[in-house]
């Protein structure tokens, strides 16, 4: 028989036949985000609010079907409902956001982008949660680099999130919460096109029990693609934030980044230019070029949040997932961000 891996799993599953249109789950989409780790194998059942209940029976024959696979000790199958919104058509000026179902527990969603990859993205997303956790709210980052996850590899955080009551229990650190590709898949590549990238997604929105959060921070992949546009589909955004590095190669991909939030109805709550300098033998080095972000937001007619210094300091211990400390210039720029989020605390 051939040793435990995700496709003798997805063979299994493909014994299993989809009730309406008599495809098995795996072809039909049913199964999806499968992940075996040892002889633990997890998976999602999709399901819409209505078949939930008629679903739960596939469920429990798709758990079955892969118990009876040689070198399997648990299976986890989470049965996912996607929750439809009933809110009245969308405003014209919003035409992509028209999913206004708020994410149980989230008071604010904060997307965080850059348009292109290397400007730091992800080290701002992660010391502005620890700057809003510092000021006493409760906070999460969804990591939504489904290709590229780094966020748990920057918060210290190893192994599959735990299942309760159906959703899965997002990891912390820090006293930050975090959901990731990289807890679901650790080290595999995710082999995705576009409707799987929007369904994880949606799983890593609405499957996960997230309970009470002040800022919800989603650290978005590079460009303008499938996850961008998923995000302002599927929920209502508070605003974006957008990174950039001082040099015309970024804040050009930047500058994409502010206009495809405004087509899609999400407020940009500035721009962050981020590795503006380096201090070196008690002078300020400028790597990267001067003042792209800043002439970029007078363009955009966007808030110029502030530019941050590059720390090799920060990116060392991020890379280990150890303790730091946070930019003064990032604990300024939270607040700017804090100001243009109206909380009732």
């Amino acid at each position: 028989m051939s040793p435990l891996s995700r496709e003798t799993v997805l063979s299994a599953l493909r014994a299993v036949a989809d009730p309406a249109t008599g495809q098995n789950v795996v072809d039909s989409g049913i199964v999806s985000g499968v992940v075996v780790r040892g002889g633990n194998v997890g998976f999602l059942v999709n399901a819409t609010p209505d078949s939930a209940a008629a679903m739960e029976h596939i469920r429990r024959e798709c758990e079955q079907k892969v118990s009876l696979l040689q070198g399997v000790e648990k299976v986890t199958a989470v049965l996912t409902a996607e929750q439809q919104s009933s809110a009245p058509a969308p405003e014209k000026e919003k035409p992509s956001q028209w999913n206004r179902t708020p994410i149980e527990g989230v008071k604010h969603l904060v997307a965080v982008a850059s348009g292109k990859g290397g400007v730091g993205k992800s080290t701002t997303t992660v010391c502005l949660a620890r700057a809003f956790a510092e000021k006493g709210l409760r906070v999460g980052i969804l990591d939504a680099d489904i290709y590229g996850p780094s966020i748990p590899l920057m918060l210290g955080l190893k192994g599959q999130p735990q299942v309760k009551d159906g959703k899965l229990v997002p990891a912390v650190s820090r006293g930050i919460s975090c959901m990731s590709m990289g807890l679901l898949m650790g080290d595999q590549a995710a082999v995705m096109r576009g409707p799987m990238i929007t369904k994880a997604l949606n799983q890593m929105l609405r499957a996960v029990a997230w309970g009470e959060l002040d800022v919800l921070l989603v650290d978005m992949p590079p460009g303008t693609g499938d996850v961008h546009l998923s995000l302002a589909q599927q929920a209502p955004l508070s605003g974006a934030v957008v990174v950039t590095t001082p040099q015309r190669v970024a804040t050009i991909d930047a500058q994409k980044a502010v206009d495809m939030f405004r087509k899609v109805g999400v407020p940009v709550l500035g721009i962050v230019e981020n590795m503006s300098y380096l201090e070196a033998e008690g002078q300020r080095v400028q790597p990267f070029g001067q003042g792209g972000g800043e002439a970029l937001s007078k363009q955009m007619a966007t808030r110029f949040l502030g530019d941050v210094p590059l720390v090799p300091v920060l990116g060392a211990a991020l890379d280990g997932g150890q303790e730091f400390a946070i930019p003064e210039a990032l604990s300024d720029i939270a607040a700017k961000i804090l100001e243009q989020l109206p909380f009732r605390m």
